[in-house]
């Protein structure tokens, strides 16, 4: 037989634990499955920008509203000969193209005045040279007198002129008279301009005569 083991008197010594490893915190994986369906596309535009520009030359040439939707949703390619052709735009979509087209137009009307008198210096300006090499001395002239007159080259002040003093002095005299002319008629105060007081002076007369036209002709001193 076995002889039974008798615990000794020593304390037992207890092996150390290894301290346990850190795993590294791995990324989480999606667990969403990669979508099969194609990216959404912005909505597409009612019309090719090309036919919007017809429509809104449509707008402007003054057509009747229903001569221009006819136009706007008749076929490209008619089918009988001899029919006018159009412009292809389904009639569901009239309605949105005609807003568009009115918008464009109403953005037409807020333009630079700096910008667009630029540009027609410059388009005269090129016209004019090629009216030279072309050797059209009508068509270079007439340019010219575009040029000048969007230049305001014939509004100038007259006193810029040679004899632009004298005349201005002659001016002077012509408005200091009318002024002592009216001034006394008590049309007005006196820094009323004299564009005021002839407008009062008019309306005046036309008072005057109007209240002799209804008095008897003994009465108006008429012979």
């Amino acid at each position: 037989m076995k002889k039974p083991l008798i615990a000794s008197g020593r304390p037992t010594r207890k092996t150390p634990r290894k301290p346990a490893r850190r795993r590294k915190a791995q990324p989480r994986r999606s667990t969403t499955r990669p979508s099969t369906r194609a990216p959404v596309q912005p909505a597409a535009t009612a019309c090719p920008p090309e036919v919007l520009d017809k429509v809104v030359l449509l707008l402007t040439r003054g057509m009747p509203q229903a001569t221009v939707e006819a136009t706007c949703t008749r076929p490209v390619h008619p089918g009988m000969p001899g029919q006018p052709r159009g412009l292809g735009i389904a009639p569901a979509l009239l309605a949105a193209v005609l807003a568009e087209a009115k918008l464009r137009i109403l953005g037409a009307a807020r333009w630079d005045r700096t910008e667009q008198a630029g540009m027609s210096i410059t388009r005269l300006n090129d016209l004019y040279s090629r009216c030279l090499v072309e050797a059209d001395t009508a068509t270079a002239l007439a340019t010219q007198r575009e040029i000048n007159k969007l230049l305001g080259l014939y509004n100038a002040d007259p006193a810029d002129g040679p004899d632009g003093a004298r005349d201005a002095d002659a001016l002077r005299e012509q408005v200091a008279a009318a002024t002592a002319y009216l001034q006394p008629l008590g049309l007005g105060h006196e820094d009323t301009p004299l564009s005021e007081l002839a407008r009062l002076a008019v309306v005046r007369i036309v008072e005057l005569e109007a209240r002799n036209a209804t008095l008897p002709p003994e009465a108006s001193g008429a012979p």
